[in-house]
């Protein structure tokens, strides 16, 4: 919640995660970031109608976001479900990385891609090779 990042410290030396560069360029302007944006902010509102504790998608939970799936746009939930259940899946990774569950670790990367590939719709050929 206040953008400072946490080290997450791995419990085995025999682990190695390879973070890799796809040189595929993007940029914000011109692009559907405004768009997805919006989507997110409609999301919030919707939620908060029926759940007066979210101020912003990180302080819904799935089970919110499925009580009020019939007031918003197909694509408006698949937004929010990604971006609900990638919180989700951060937290369930650095779990994973302390407890040295690398083969869990793995499974929530996967979601993680599938997720933005699939509801949140920004991926790309070279970056689905890659995963």
């Amino acid at each position: 919640r206040t953008n400072v990042g946490t080290k997450v410290k791995m419990t085995s030396d025999e682990m190695v995660i390879l973070v890799t560069n796809s040189n595929v360029k993007h940029q914000l302007t011109g692009s559907e970031y405004p768009t997805r944006v919006k989507q997110c902010q409609e999301a919030t509102a919707c939620i908060a109608k029926k759940h007066s504790s979210v101020k912003q998608l990180r302080d819904a939970d799935l089970s919110m976001l499925l009580h009020v799936r019939d007031d918003m746009d197909e694509i408006v939930f698949k937004r929010a479900r990604h971006v609900i259940s990638e919180n989700d899946r951060v937290m369930q990774t650095v779990k994973a990385l302390e407890s040295g569950d690398f083969k869990q670790a793995g499974t929530c990367m996967l979601a993680s891609h599938e997720s933005l590939r699939d509801d949140f719709e920004v991926s790309c050929p070279e970056l689905d090779i890659l995963v």
